[in-house]
């Protein structure tokens, strides 16, 4: 029997957002499904605080697939997803009694909307603060070529970013954005080429 993990402690802090990251068969799912109880773990506990709680969107990218984008997510939330589907039936009934009635008001008290704290996350971003204003031309590149090992990266490569350009790199080959922005720190000398 392999262990995947032992004697773990963690706390997850409020506001901040965790990634789990792991090669093939680490464990991370297996993780994960410990947190959320989807399956049992040989000793230790998962703790929430009060009114915490945990939502989980499964691997399965087809389990949804006949539910609304909308019912996906209130599933994330159990006990509102309970309620919901519980109203839903006793409304259905065709012989709706006073019990029913009586059932129904009393899922209205047990699910408030106000318990429906809003997210602290903020919208994920890089945000970059110049220490210093920007002039118009904030970097011009001209006739930039990069061979590694014999391997033609970049042939003359030119371009200007100006103080409000909002830019991407892509290439083909990874060592050719590595090369680039390596000359560009100074570490690495182009073959041709200048930049200022």
């Amino acid at each position: 029997m392999r262990i995947l993990f032992q004697d773990v402690n963690l706390v997850f802090s409020p506001g901040n957002c965790y990634g789990v990251i792991g090669a093939n068969g680490a464990g991370k799912s297996t993780f994960l499904k410990m947190l959320y109880g989807g399956v049992d773990y040989r000793t230790g506990s998962v703790t929430f605080g009060q009114g915490e709680r945990l939502s989980v969107l499964k691997q399965d990218h087809f389990e949804f697939d006949e539910c609304a984008v909308l019912e996906t997510v209130l599933m994330g939330h159990s006990k509102l997803w309970n309620v919901i589907k519980e109203k839903e039936l006793l409304y259905s009934k065709a012989d709706f009694t006073d019990n029913d009635g009586i059932r129904a008001s009393e899922l209205e008290e047990k699910f408030n909307i106000e318990e429906i704290k809003p997210s602290t996350r903020k919208y994920p971003g890089i945000i970059f603060i110049p220490g210093r204003e920007p002039g118009n031309n904030v970097l011009s590149v001209k006739g930039l070529t990069k061979s590694v090992e014999g391997k033609m990266l970049f042939r003359d490569l030119s371009f200007t970013v100006g103080k409000n350009d909002k830019i991407a790199f892509l290439s083909r080959d990874s060592r050719a954005m590595t090369q680039l922005f390596e000359i560009l720190k100074g570490h690495e000398k182009p073959d041709h080429g200048s930049f200022e």
